[in-house]
């Protein structure tokens, strides 16, 4: 402390009188370096941080190098065991295989369909704008609310509180609305092959996102899954959990069929119609089909609504037969609200 307060007194006048802000810096920096070595000679056997290249010795640098070098060598080998570590893991995933052909025609076409929990941490990408006007389309199809804060000292006089006024004064209220989806709400992402591209991807991550923090805003308790194709099998991946985001790779074959059904096996029977909002950019190409999963839900009166991202005019006509009007196309982000507020119009949300 000795050696630091000696320096004090200079910062405090001479420093001080220097007419620019280079000059002052560059007096300090020389300052400071004037008292840093025999500073070191007295801190440098403290607790430090053992990667801080000022405090180590060259020869501890060069044993650090080594050190790198080998977690290196680790890393590369525990990434290439990754999916055989992965294949071989005993998993308790749910196998919703038999409960899918039990309830379609075509249950000889039906593929392997499992959950999956097998996730990776990804990014908030939240486009704030598009938000606010899909929490302005739900707004108009959400319930209101009003509740009343009462006895407050400020406010709108509250009639029914007017006795008070000669002793406590607390006369007023306070007016709260707020709005709130009572629908059991599911979006469904495709995440298979089609969407690997790096650009369509990425477009197609803000969408959902932002898509699906509208629908929270609304209702705590919507989900959001993803699925896609690994080693044959159609692996439904739930990716919001605990206010994060998480991800899966877009890989394989569509089996939308099967993933819709999957879905709505996951909703609990309730006296409102649940609704499934499928995001996809195409037919499916895998599995038994859409027919049998839109009977499905027809029969469990869910509301199944499908919005199409960057179709090409082949998929259109497949998506158009499938699902008649309660499919809509997006081919811009900036048509995202007008198209969402057609597909919620075409059904009778409550």
């Amino acid at each position: 402390m000795e050696l630091l307060n000696s320096i004090v007194e200079e910062l405090m006048t001479a420093c001080a009188e220097l007419p620019s802000v280079t000059e002052r810096c560059e007096y300090r920096l020389n300052l400071y370096a004037s008292i840093f070595n025999e500073l070191l000679e007295m801190i440098k056997f403290w607790p430090t941080d053992r990667k801080d290249p000022f405090l180590l010795s060259a020869d501890f640098n060069e044993d650090m190098e080594k050190e790198d070098e080998e977690k290196d060598g680790v890393k590369a080998t525990l990434l290439s065991y990754a999916e055989e570590i992965e294949n071989k893991l005993e998993r308790k995933h749910v196998d919703f295989t038999e409960q899918v052909k039990s309830v379609v025609a075509n249950f000889g076409g039906v593929v392997r369909v499992e959950g999956n929990d097998i996730v990776m941490p990804a990014n908030k990408n939240i486009d704030n704008a598009l938000f606010y006007k899909l929490k302005t389309v739900l707004q108009l199809v959400a319930q209101r609310n009003i509740a009343y804060n009462r006895g407050l000292p400020s406010g709108k006089i509250d009639r029914t509180r007017l006795y008070r006024a000669p002793t406590s004064g607390a006369i007023f209220n306070f007016k709260k609305t707020h709005y709130q989806l009572h629908n059991d709400i599911v979006l469904l992402v495709d995440c298979t092959g089609s969407m690997a591209e790096p650009n369509k991807w990425a477009k197609t991550e803000v969408i959902y996102q932002t898509l699906f923090m509208a629908l929270l805003a609304y209702n705590r308790n919507a989900r959001i899954f993803a699925y896609n194709e690994r080693n044959d099998t159609c692996r439904i991946t739930e990716i919001y959990k605990n206010g994060q985001f998480y991800s899966v790779m877009p890989h394989g074959r569509t089996a939308s069929g099967e993933a819709i059904i999957a879905t709505a096996l996951n909703l609990k029977q309730s006296s409102r119609k649940p609704f499934i909002i499928h995001v996809t950019d195409g037919a499916a190409n895998w599995g038994c089909g859409v027919s049998d999963a839109i009977r499905y839900c027809k029969a469990r009166n869910i509301r199944l609504l499908t919005i199409g991202l960057e179709c090409d005019p082949m998929n259109k006509t497949a998506l158009a037969e499938e699902h008649g009007e309660m499919i809509q196309f997006v081919n811009d982000v900036d048509q995202l609200p007008t198209v969402f507020k057609h597909l919620l119009s075409s059904t009778r949300y409550h």
